[in-house]
């Protein structure tokens, strides 16, 4: 463990980052993390592939300090995109039709956390999906196990309160009907 002071410079696979920060705070704790926003950057920036902030996000989205309300705003609210043209691959397209003429609502490449889903689906009760649409070639090591990087992306969802469904897509050429079904049941 270290300050963010004595981290410059170095990083790591996966930083936990706490900015130590509460209503409850004295106010020279807050005015310190205000007079130099770099701080921040530094702490989060040095991880090579997961940074997990933690803390007291109503103070974060409080605005006392700009830099954590920023943070808070960007790893927090959805930001989706545009349907048309929005589609990594030719699966995507075919499977945001399949669920369009399922009645479902998909929102592709939809925006959370510094991460870009596939797609994004909501259910009743607040559930979040993270659908994602899965080549071979660019998410399977040549041992036939998935890639670390989308291990490390779903548990990230996962902490973010999504739930995270992921299809071959040989699985979906297979039986898409039978894909759709395991989606519809992730919703409820």
């Amino acid at each position: 463990m270290a300050t963010v002071d004595g981290f410059q410079g170095q990083e790591r696979d996966v930083i936990f980052f706490s900015p130590a920060l509460g209503n409850n705070s004295p106010m020279t704790a807050v005015t310190f993390v205000q007079k130099d926003f770099r701080r921040l950057n530094v702490a989060i920036s040095r991880a090579r592939a997961v940074a997990h902030v933690v803390g007291d996000l109503d103070f974060a989205r409080s605005g006392k300090v700009r830099a954590l309300a920023s943070l808070a705003s960007y790893s927090t609210e959805p930001r989706a995109r545009k349907t048309e043209g929005a589609f990594d691959s030719e699966w995507e397209r075919i499977t945001y039709h399949a669920l369009k003429a399922r009645g479902l609502d998909p929102q592709p490449q939809y925006d959370i956390a510094g991460r870009r889903l596939d797609f994004a689906l909501f259910g009743a009760g607040g559930i979040k999906l993270d659908l994602e649409v899965d080549g071979r070639m660019y998410h399977q090591n040549a041992d036939g196990s998935r890639k670390l990087s989308d291990l490390w992306r779903d548990e990230q969802l996962k902490a973010l309160g999504w739930r995270v469904r992921r299809f071959w897509v040989d699985e979906l050429a297979k039986d898409m009907e039978g894909c759709l079904d395991r989606i519809e049941q992730d919703l409820k």
